[in-house]
This record gives structure tokens, sequence and C-alpha cells, in this order.
């Protein structure tokens, strides 16, 4: 049996292969629940993080890996996908630590999104859609975005829940 049909590939595939509809999904479904400024905050920062990326690939103008699929295609430098899983393995476990999350549940979200988030940006490259180069430069443009909006937590937060609550 070779491993594109094993059954954990096959999984690994169907979690990794749609982290852009898992991310958008839970990111919905906190706003829902939640609705409340640090969950605002955090989605705005990923919006910011996704632009920046794209601007970059702009910037840039690196080809992805060749293709099989004649498909037309966007710049690959830096992965836009790493960059967000970057910047959500970085900012949540700030903002469980700063809300008093508890070290136990900052250190479980830490470990739990580093992973996961090293296993989507893998993902990426594994199958052909970016090189391990434009991965690790996505990861480090969601590492930095997320520490830059972090210091702007203060203010940001403020509007929102001026906006929130009148």
């Amino acid at each position: 049996m070779s491993l594109s049909s094993s059954a954990a590939y096959r999984c690994f595939l169907a979690v990794f292969g749609k982290t852009r509809e898992w991310v958008l999904a839970l990111n919905f479904v906190a706003l829902v629940y939640y609705h409340n400024a640090p969950v605002v905050f955090v989605s705005l920062g990923a919006c910011l993080c996704g632009v920046v990326a794209k601007l970059l690939k702009l910037v840039i103008r690196q080809e992805r890996p060749a293709r099989k699929h004649g498909r037309r295609q966007s710049y690959g430098m830096p992965s836009s996908h790493s960059a967000g899983m970057g910047y959500y393995a970085t900012l949540i476990p700030m903002l469980l630590a700063d809300c008093g999350g508890g070290l136990a549940c900052t250190l479980a979200a830490t470990l739990l999104l580093g992973a996961l988030g090293a296993g989507g940006a893998l993902y990426r490259a594994a199958s052909g859609h970016h090189t391990l180069a434009q991965v690790a430069a996505g990861v480090v443009v969601g590492w930095a975005v997320a520490r830059a909006w972090w210091l702007c937590r203060g203010p940001v937060l403020q509007s929102i829940e001026s906006v929130l609550h009148g």
C-alpha cells in the first residue's frame, strides 16, 4: 500500500487540504459565539496579514512550483496560507496569556496551533502549491504581522469596543 492510498494520508489531506475553509468556519463561529472585541481584533489582524502577504507576492513576484494543470496562478512568495497559519499560531497564545487564559491553556494552545500550523504549512509544500522557502517566508510574515498587530492592541481594542458597544 502506498502512502497516498493510506487512511492516515487521506485524513491528513482532509484536514490540511481545506485549511482556508476550516479557518473561515472557525473564525465565523468564534465571531458569532463570542461577539467581543478580542475575537474581532484577531479576525481583523488575520485580514491584515492576508493583505500583507498578497502585497508581498506582487512585489517579490516569485513563481510557484510548476503545476501539472495548466491553470493560471498567482505568485508564490510568500505563501498566504502559511502566513495565516503563522499569524494565528502566534497571536492566539499571546491573547490567551494576556486575557488570563492560564499557563496550561496558553501552553496547550501554543502546542496545538503550532502543530496545526506546521502541518498546514508543510501540506502546502508537499502538495506542490509552494516551495519550502515560500512556506517558511509565509510563516515568518504571519509571525511578524501578529507581533506588530499585538503592539497596536490597546487603541485597536478600544476602537472595536466603542463600535461594538456604542
